[in-house]
């Protein structure tokens, strides 16, 4: 029974998240997650005017 049960997990493990999503997908992830940590740090009010400072408002998107 055991060693049945072994091999259901490894196929999973072997494969890293990364691998499972497309590329697109991952990169949305990885802005989305860079804006929450940045709006959780600094608060979107901060946020905003830090972008504004850097001329970057245009490159911020809206949720």
């Amino acid at each position: 029974m055991k060693s049945a049960l072994r091999g259901i997990g490894e196929e999973s493990q072997s494969v890293s998240w990364r691998d499972r999503f497309p590329q697109e997908d991952q990169l949305y992830r990885q802005v989305t997650a860079i804006y929450s940590l940045l709006a959780n740090l600094y608060g979107s009010d901060k946020l905003v005017m830090k972008a504004g400072k850097l001329d970057a408002l245009k490159l911020m998107r809206s949720k």
